[in-house]
């Protein structure tokens, strides 16, 4: 779309030299600040295969995820690099600067591990009290990770957990009256961690919790008549939380959860019949998922209040000129802290599954190029 606009005034306006050097040094500035809007799918160059994205820095600039079963970090300077030497890892979470990434292992039981750029991998769990862990989240400062654990010897269910330097791995209880919970996501220090709770050992019946150091793990109830509900991911400052519930007349849909409005339905996309909420940027005015529908499948969506619930494909296409040719996105994972960098999986021109990354200029930018046009062309009139 810039360069359409950039194309448009060359074509049409005969301007002063002045008034053009302008133009185009505004739109460099913008271009400089908010980064060109691009889609880039991130290939599966650790061995061929499928790959995935799952998690995304908070300006974008890196990536975690899964590539043939192997845990990987993308940058656009670096490519993609595995953050282990073993199969059957993913990586779950980066951390604001990218430099440090949560994620699991799996051989026969799980074992999480939190990377840096520093330190490599490394596991989490006190073997002699944690039987099987994986991972959901890591703060953005890296230093927390959360997950879900399993107590050996004990005969324990499953368990939320919070992991620190200088803590290890704590489990964070249950909401009073379940059997087990699982940890999704945290905020941005750690101190808010979110995910579900089972009221019974078959997972037929969830609930969505927060948790705080204060408060405990407290459930956060289901959408109006629904029956279940799981949370998936909490802004920055903790206070928004994203994930699902299920409604029996309507079917599962993405919820945004705050203190003052409490659990409120997203809506779907046309013909949609399930969805969920996986990602929200650090105000919470950013929502990212997928939806299932009956007449084109899995969806990637991007929420806001302005918007409502939008295909992603069709923002970047109609808002932004981005075109994925080929491409079908189904599954948006993440999306950046500042809201301007989705990330997330689909299939390829070739019609494997493959992990991508879409950028979008901030609202400003767009509108900041467009009144240059305008003044160019009334200055040309006068």
């Amino acid at each position: 779309m810039l360069k359409d606009v950039k194309a448009s005034i060359r074509k049409r306006v005969r301007v002063s030299p002045m008034l053009a050097a302008t133009a185009m040094f505004l739109v460099g500035a913008v271009n400089a600040d908010a980064g060109q809007p691009y889609f880039m799918g991130l290939g599966c160059p650790l061995g061929g295969g499928d790959s995935a994205a799952y998690g995304v820095s908070a300006d974008g600039s890196a990536v975690v995820g899964e590539c043939a079963g192997r845990a990987f970090r993308w940058t656009r300077s670096d490519g993609m690099i595995s953050l282990t030497t073993i199969n059957r890892t993913v990586a779950t979470g980066v951390s604001s600067d990218g430099t440090a990434a949560a994620g699991y292992a799996y051989f026969g039981d799980y074992r999480a591990f939190r990377w840096t750029q520093d330190g490599g991998a490394a596991y989490l769990e006190n073997p002699q009290v944690w039987d099987s862990t994986f991972t959901g989240g890591i703060s953005g400062d890296g230093s927390t990770v959360v997950g879900t654990g399993y107590r050996n010897n004990l005969n324990h269910p499953p368990e939320a957990f919070r992991w620190t330097q200088s803590t290890g791995v704590e489990g964070l209880g249950l909401v009073p009256g379940s059997v087990g919970s699982f940890a999704l996501g945290t905020s941005a220090d750690g101190s808010v961690v979110v995910g579900y709770a089972e009221r019974d050992t078959n997972q037929s019946d969830v609930e969505a919790f927060r948790w705080t150091e204060a408060d405990g793990m407290v459930g956060l109830g289901y959408l109006p008549t629904g029956v279940q509900s799981f949370a998936r991911g909490v802004s920055a400052d903790g206070s928004t939380v994203v994930g699902a519930s299920f409604v029996p007349a309507s079917g599962q849909q993405a919820f945004r959860w705050t203190q003052d409005q409490g659990m409120v339905g997203l809506g779907h996309l046309p013909a949609g019949i399930y969805n969920e909420a996986s990602g929200v940027s650090a105000d919470g005015s950013v929502i990212v998922g997928y939806e299932i529908t009956a007449a084109a499948g899995d969806q990637a969506f991007r929420w806001t209040a302005g918007d409502g619930l939008r295909r992603l494909q069709d923002v970047l296409k109609d808002d932004f000129d981005i075109q994925p040719t080929g491409w079908k996105l189904t599954h948006a994972t993440a999306v950046s802290m500042d809201g301007l960098t989705f990330v997330g999986y689909g299939f390829n021109p070739a019609g494997g599954q493959e992990a991508w990354v879409a950028h979008v200029p901030e609202p400003t930018t767009l509108g900041l190029i467009v009144s240059v046009a305008i003044i160019l062309v009334r200055r040309q009139r006068l």
